[in-house]
């Protein structure tokens, strides 16, 4: 809808420009009487109007000048349907036209949908720029994988020295897709997305699992170091009681991790919805991760060792 307020009827009956605008918020619904503030949430508190044509509210609504004579608002206003532009912003390098995609529109088709506005920028002779949370987030998720991926890969030549073993890092290794795969799983019950925040617990996540899986092992190997005999029942006897060692250890690293972050699921506010991901990735990884550092690591150094 386009409005244009008759500055000639203005100055004959006058009134004020600032009246008209303040009638026509108050005829399409748009009167903000206050607003509720809680942190960064500001809730306004708008005067909801009859649901009647808009022609017919501006015969009935009324204006005053400054003798106190009232007028039909449709006596200085004047609209017409179109399709216009609602707003053109403009900085030191030019006018330019913002354009809000919404996350159902980018996530499908991202890619082809950057490409049609290449296009169409190239083509009215424009330059175009695209940002957003979005794609900052796409960004950030890419250097965290290839960070993480290096660190994978460090973490296998330093376990190997301290192991003097090619085969025991991978074990170590081989129990985080069971976190990632455990985070995803809460993520997605929790009705969260994998975004920084998400990333990031998967992180911490991961390096609660490998400190475990690590300290693990470590045991088995002075457990077996320390017996005579190197056959199947003393690869069965070092496995055990490392067990019992470290049982008492890991489950008490997980659960308090776990305790410690539970407040944040049932907190509100704006810091907890965003530290909401972070949280359901580590409780989710942690609890896969503590069932592999206590079954799968051991079953699969005994299958291992044994021969």
């Amino acid at each position: 809808m386009i409005l244009t307020i008759k500055q000639q009827e203005l100055l004959r009956y006058g009134i004020s420009p600032s009246q008209i605008i303040s009638q026509l918020e108050r005829v399409l619904g748009n009167y903000k009487i206050s607003e509720l503030k809680q942190f960064a949430i500001i809730t306004p508190i708008v005067l909801e109007t009859d649901q009647k044509a808009f022609a017919e509210l501006l015969k009935t609504a009324k204006v005053r000048n400054s003798e106190g004579k009232s007028y039909a608002l449709r006596n200085f206003v004047e609209y017409e349907w179109g399709n216009r532009l609602k707003k053109i912003s403009a900085d030191v390098s030019g006018s330019y036209f913002s354009i809000n995609l919404t996350e159902d529109v980018v996530q499908p088709n991202s890619e082809e949908l950057i490409s049609d506005i290449d296009q169409w920028a190239n083509q009215n002779s424009l330059i175009q720029k695209i940002s957003g949370r979005y794609f900052s987030d796409q960004e950030n998720l890419k250097e965290l994988v290839f960070i993480l991926f290096i660190s994978v890969v460090l973490l296998y030549f330093i376990l190997s020295a301290q192991f003097e073993s090619f085969w025991q890092p991978l074990i170590v290794i081989f129990t985080l897709p069971f976190g990632i795969m455990g985070a995803m799983i809460v993520l997605w019950i929790g009705g969260s997305s994998i975004n920084i925040m998400s990333a990031i617990g998967m992180v911490v996540m991961l390096g609660i699992m490998v400190n475990d899986a690590i300290l693990k092992v470590d045991t088995m190997n002075r457990n077996l170091k320390a017996l005579e005999k190197k056959d199947k029942e003393s690869v069965y006897e070092a496995v055990f009681s490392a067990g019992k060692i470290r049982l008492k250890p890991i489950l008490m690293t997980s659960i308090t991790t776990l305790l410690a972050l539970s407040p944040v699921l049932l907190s509100g506010g704006l810091g907890a919805e965003l530290q909401k991901p972070l949280v359901l990735a580590v409780m989710g990884g942690l609890t896969i991760g503590t069932f592999t550092a206590l079954y799968f690591v051991p079953l699969v150094y005994f299958q291992v060792q044994k021969f």
